[in-house]
C-alpha cells in the first residue's frame, strides 16, 4: 500500500512540475535567463519560495526541467514522420507545421541567455537539433527512393528548413517584412513544394 502511495505521489508531483513550467515559460521567453531568482520564479507562481523549492530544488533543475519538457514537446514531430498511413508530402507538410506551432514561442533572448549562462543545457538543445535532423535527413532519402520527392541532395533539404526556422523564431525578421508567422510559414510552404519557377502550362507567353 506505502508504495502505490508514493506512485500516486509522484505523479502528482509530474503533474505539478509540468503545469508550472507552462506557466513560467511565458515570463522566461519574454525576460530571458538573467537576474533569474527562485524569489522571482515564486513570485511568478504566486506561491510561496517555501512551496517552490517541493518541487524544485533550485533555480537550475527548473530550467533543466524546461528544456526537457520543450524539447519532448518539438520532439512530437516523430510521430507524425513514422505515419506510414499518410503520403510523405502531407508528412512533410504537417512535421514542418508542428515544428512551426511549437518553436513559435521560443525567443532570441531566451536562446542567447540558454547559450551564455547555462551551456550544458545548449549543449542538450544542439544534439536535439543534430539528432532531429538527421531523422528528417533520413525521411527525405525514403521519400526521394519512393519517388514522391525530387531527387535533390538531403543535405541541402535539410539545411534549408534550418535556415527557416531559425528565420521563424526571428520576429525583427517578420515585423520588418510585415509578415505573421503563419504569413510566414504559408510563403516558405508554397516555395517548398511548388518552387520559385512556374511550370510550362503557367508560363506567360514570352512578347
Amino acid at each position: 500500500m506505502g508504495r502505490k502511495a508514493i506512485e500516486r505521489e509522484r505523479k502528482k508531483d509530474a503533474y505539478k512540475t509540468e503545469k508550472w513550467i507552462k506557466q513560467l515559460l511565458p515570463y522566461f521567453q519574454k525576460n530571458g535567463l538573467k537576474g533569474i531568482t527562485m524569489d522571482l520564479v515564486a513570485k511568478e507562481l504566486n506561491r510561496s519560495k517555501t512551496t517552490v523549492y517541493e518541487y524544485f530544488s533550485s533555480k537550475e533543475e527548473l530550467l533543466d526541467l524546461m528544456v526537457a519538457y520543450k524539447l519532448k514537446q518539438i520532439g512530437g514531430f516523430e510521430k507524425i514522420l513514422n505515419d506510414a498511413s499518410q503520403s510523405y508530402i502531407d508528412r512533410c507538410y504537417a512535421v514542418l507545421k508542428y515544428q512551426a506551432d511549437h518553436i513559435s514561442d521560443i525567443s532570441n533572448l531566451f536562446l542567447a541567455d540558454l547559450r551564455e549562462f547555462h551551456p550544458d543545457l545548449w549543449v542538450r538543445v544542439q544534439d536535439f537539433l543534430e539528432d532531429a535532423a538527421q531523422k528528417i535527413e533520413a525521411f527525405y532519402q525514403a521519400g526521394i527512393y519512393h519517388q514522391e520527392f525530387n531527387p535533390i541532395h538531403t543535405a541541402i533539404l535539410t539545411l534549408n528548413d534550418h535556415f527557416f526556422f531559425r528565420v521563424l523564431t526571428d520576429p525583427d525578421f517578420l515585423s520588418r517584412h510585415g509578415l505573421t508567422l503563419q504569413e510566414a510559414f504559408d510563403q516558405y510552404l508554397k516555395l517548398k513544394f511548388f518552387g520559385l519557377i512556374r511550370t510550362a502550362a503557367h508560363h506567360d507567353t514570352p512578347k
